[in-house]
């Protein structure tokens, strides 16, 4: 699964654990936000928290 597959399967559910698993992606991905897809991939993910 990817982070993208992810993100479209945690759309509209609301959990613990999905919303612990998104801050936890965008902390990684905020390692890589020199890279456009990865500042894709967290608004995207920013849109869930």
């Amino acid at each position: 699964m990817t982070w993208n597959d992810f993100l479209d399967t945690a759309e509209g559910i609301r959990s613990v654990k999905v919303t612990e698993a998104v801050a936890e992606m965008r902390a990684r991905l905020n390692r890589l936000k020199t890279v456009p897809a990865a500042r894709e991939l967290d608004l995207r993910a920013a849109a869930l928290s």
